[in-house]
């Protein structure tokens, strides 16, 4: 305002002017700047002065104006900016908002208005702004819908710049190139039902794609066609011409009249072999085929023979005369001649199919299809050798069956101690065609009769030989080995044999003869004759071996022997002795046997055997050999390694129990060793045995304890025993009949403690148990037909009686049980019995239920509550007794 009140803002010139500024508009907070066309104004003291003024001036005032910030908030989806960020108050603001790839703008908050509906172009435009303000912009991500495409094969191939998705809104294009076996072009496309079609560069477009789409492809199906080139000599027929893809045809190949089908070409593939009925059917056709059919002339075959020789002919019956036939004709032959060693016709083969002549003899190949060869075998003549061994040998066979110009060895075996003396053949000498023990026959044409003759081979010296023995073993092992005696050829020597067993001192070169403890029990056998073998074992460290056999009905004491065995052959044989033993102690033995020959005859025990040389032979033993002559020594040494073992070997005499060890088993010398003896339940040790001595029971301390015997520090074999007694306590059963009329089985039995019994009461047909007493108790219920005890603890007497039927029927004939069957309720009456009896009820299992007393002609009423079934009313009078069966229902 103008201090001047008088000119307002009017002023003369050269004057000064002087005003105020007062107030703010809107927006406003203070001036700014005051300015003339010439100069800055300041104000003082609130006044503004212009000096001097010269002309009219304008005064410009600018004020001060209030701004406000916009802050743009986003989601991290996109970005939101603001232009300006600071606005002046009433001015606008520009946020561009602009989403990331594959999202879209969702919703535009400014404070907490949704002005999303305002934004446009990605633009939001803050008019007028008079306050700070909050832009808060959220981002959708844009989906992607999948497109499946059905009706497609493999070598179909969908075409398209975005894969099988598509994004939202946009638009599909794709293309489908390729086309599968059977495909001839695409036929159809369409989406939910709509028919797709493609531009001219084959591309389909699915517009504005909102969800998944299924798009459906179908093609047109492809046929072909089989192309046929024959020459004029038959006919080729297709069946279809035309043929779907996947289908198949029929071929029918005929040829003319003479020919055949020579070859059938498919493309390049050979098929005529599938053309063996004319016609092949082409199966899964997926392309065009192109057959060439050729034809030629049936070929005739010619037919050869085999096996055929001098002497043999064949004979053709048809098809002609002839060798030569046609495919596919049959061709008939016979057979005619033998030649040598031909006896008749074996078998007649083509490719190896026999073939059978009919009832004239001719044979007949049928629809020959190319060359053919007949074999013909013939059965070969045979003829018998006959073969004959004299005395002291043997032949290989008695005869044999050899073919028609083959050859043949006759094999002669002379026996122990002969050799061939002379061979003929049909009665001729051919003693110098042997060679060895053997006579060969060359292309035999006849039936030949060979015989030989045996003569004895000078004697030799016997000798005695070990065999199998070892020179190491093992302490503890089994020692199993033979001594042979070899006659060698002297049969009739009578000898003995002595053996010696040494070892060798603790310094190995002193020799002791060894004595039983260090190798146990040392067996041996004698073949004494042909079928007769006897045992012993050597007990000291040398001597003689014998042995007692039994031979017919008498026994022989035997040690010394004929060295040679015969048998029904007249053959020698040497005789054998089988050893075995084990040897305990370790170290080194000496086994030592000497053949001695002995001056007395001996006694015959064998089978006496003729014309074995001329000679009569026996086996002859003799108890003692007389003027022992030394003929052979032989010695081997053994060396046994470990260390030094004994036997324990348990035993149990009878049963009742068992023994660890159960048998033998082997220990080391030193040791300490348990024999356990495990008694059955009930039973306990009766006696134990080592080596003889008892060793329970004993009196004193003894040597069982706990059923253990305890071995230490063993230095021998053991042999022990063991039997067992049974201690379970026992208890009698004794059975008493007083009146007979019955049985009880058993009538008298022993019962082990704790055991159950059943007797068996049977009285006989027309009696019944009248009175039963067990252990001096009357039994009250005594009809039945067992007695059982379980559990016996004690002794049991048991007296019974039985009677007649008949008796106890008649004296009480006149009672009278009614009504029966009853329920319970019913009255027993008698009109004529005098006396007293006793009415006694028993249920099915025995028990009593009810008694009653029925005096002299009176009755009695039984009134109970009694279940239904069947009871047993028993009726006594003195030694009368008898039954009725009540019926309750």
């Amino acid at each position: 305002a103008s201090l001047d009140t008088v000119h307002g803002d009017t002023v003369m010139m050269g004057n000064n002017y002087s005003f105020t500024l007062g107030g703010t508009a809107a927006c406003q907070t203070g001036i700014a700047s005051v300015a003339t066309d010439v100069a800055v104004l300041e104000a003082v003291e609130g006044v503004y002065t212009i000096e001097n003024v010269q002309s009219d001036m304008v005064v410009t005032v600018t004020y001060n104006y209030q701004t406000f910030a916009i802050t743009a908030i986003t989601d991290g989806n996109g970005t939101a900016v603001v232009t300006p960020e600071t606005v002046t108050c009433g001015d606008s603001a520009v946020v561009v908002i602009t989403p990331n790839e594959n999202y879209e703008l969702a919703t535009v908050m400014l404070d907490s208005v949704d002005v999303t509906a305002d934004v446009v172009d990605s633009t939001y435009v803050i008019s007028n702004v008079t306050a700070d303000h909050t832009i808060n912009v959220t981002f959708n991500q844009i989906p992607y819908y999948t497109v499946t495409f059905v009706g497609l094969e493999d070598e179909n191939e969908v075409v398209s710049a975005t894969g099988d998705t598509v994004r939202h809104g946009d638009n599909y294009v794709f293309a489908i190139d390729g086309l599968a076996q059977c495909q001839a072009a695409i036929d159809t496309v369409y989406v939910g039902g709509q028919i797709l079609t493609a531009d001219e560069n084959g591309n389909y477009t699915i517009e504005n794609v909102v969800t998944d789409t299924t798009v459906t492809v179908t093609f047109r199906v492809a046929t072909y066609a089989i192309a046929v080139t024959a020459d004029n000599n038959g006919t080729v027929v297709v069946t279809p011409e035309t043929i779907t893809c996947g289908d198949s045809a029929v071929i029918v190949i005929t040829p003319n009249e003479n020919y055949e089908i020579e070859s059938v070409m498919l493309d390049s593939l050979d098929i005529t072999a599938e053309f063996a009925d004319s016609t092949y059917t082409l199966q899964n056709i997926v392309a065009d085929h192109t057959l060439n059919v050729t034809f030629v002339n049936i070929p005739s075959y010619v037919i050869t023979f085999e096996g055929l020789v001098e002497g043999n002919t064949h004979v053709v019956y048809g098809p002609a005369n002839s060798d030569t036939v046609m495919r596919g004709e049959n061709y008939i032959f016979g057979l005619e001649g033998l030649a040598d060693c031909q006896e008749a016709i074996d078998s007649v083969s083509v490719n190896g199919q026999i073939l059978v002549a009919d009832d004239e003899g001719h044979y007949t190949i049928e629809n020959v299809q190319s060359d053919l060869t007949v074999n013909v075998t013939y059965v070969t003549r045979t003829f018998t050798i006959a073969m004959f061994a004299g005395d002291h040998g043997s032949v290989a066979a008695d005869t044999a069956t050899v073919e028609c110009g083959s050859d043949y060895e006759v094999v002669f075996t002379p026996a122990a101690g002969y050799q061939i003396g002379t061979v003929t053949m049909d009665s001729t000498d051919v003693t110098e065609n042997v060679s060895g023990n053997s006579l060969m026959l060359t292309d035999i044409h006849s039936n030949h009769t060979v015989s030989a003759t045996f003569v004895i081979i000078p004697p030799e010296s016997p000798y005695v030989e070990f065999v199998g023995l070892e020179n190491a073993y093992e302490s503890g092992d089994t020692v199993e080995f033979e001594v042979k005696l070899h006659a060698n050829r002297v049969l009739d020597n009578l000898c003995a044999v002595g053996y010696q067993l040494k070892y060798y001192d603790t310094d190995t070169t002193s020799i002791v003869v060894a004595d039983a403890t260090r190798y146990g029990v040392f067996n041996y056998s004698v073949n004494v004759t042909d079928s007769t073998t006897a045992s012993n074992t050597i007990q000291a460290g040398s001597g003689l071996l014998n042995v007692t056999a039994q031979y017919g009905n008498n026994t022989y004491d035997v040690s010394a022997f004929t060295l040679g065995l015969f048998d029904s052959e007249c053959a020698g044989r040497d005789r054998d002795i089988d050893f075995n033993t084990v040897f305990s102690v370790a170290g080194r033995y000496q086994f030592n046997l000497s053949l001695y020959t002995c001056a007395n005859g001996g006694t015959a025990v064998g089978t006496r055997y003729e014309a074995c040389d001329g000679m009569i032979h026996y086996d002859r033993v003799d108890a003692v050999c007389d003027s022992m002559i030394l003929i052979n020594t032989t010695s081997q040494e053994i060396e046994i390694s470990g260390e030094t073992l004994y036997t324990i070997t348990a035993t149990v005499i009878g049963e009742h129990g068992t023994v660890e060890p159960n048998g033998t088993v082997v220990v080391a010398a030193g040791s300490t060793y348990d024999v356990v003896f495990i008694p059955d339940e009930n039973y306990a040790i009766d006696e134990v045995r080592d080596n003889g001595f008892i060793r329970y029971p004993v009196e004193g301390t003894g040597y069982v304890f706990n059923n253990v015997y305890t071995l230490t520090n063993i230095s021998e074999n053991h042999n022990i025993t063991v039997s067992y007694r049974d201690i379970r306590a026992y208890y009698n059963i004794h059975v008493e009949i007083e009146t007979a009329g019955g049985t009880v089985t058993p009538t008298d039995t022993t019962v082990v403690d704790g055991a159950s019994v059943t007797l068996a009461v049977t009285p006989n047909p027309g009696f019944h148990v009248s009175q039963l007493e067990i252990d001096g108790n009357l039994v009250t219920n005594c009809e039945t037909d067992e007695i059982r005890f379980p559990n016996v603890q004690a002794d049991h007497y048991i007296r019974i009686a039985f009677m007649s039927n008949s008796i106890a029927e008649e004296a009480f004939s006149d009672l009278s049980v009614y009504p029966n069957p009853n329920n319970g309720k019913f009255t027993v009456s008698s009109t004529d019995f005098n006396g007293e009896v006793t009415l006694q009820l028993f249920n099915a299992s025995g028990a009593a239920i009810d008694e009653r007393i029925l005096n002299n002609q009176e009755y009695v009423d039984f009134d109970r509550e009694l279940p239904t079934g069947t009871y047993i009313l028993r009726i006594i009078s003195g030694d009368k007794v008898a039954t009725r069966k009540i019926v309750v229902e």
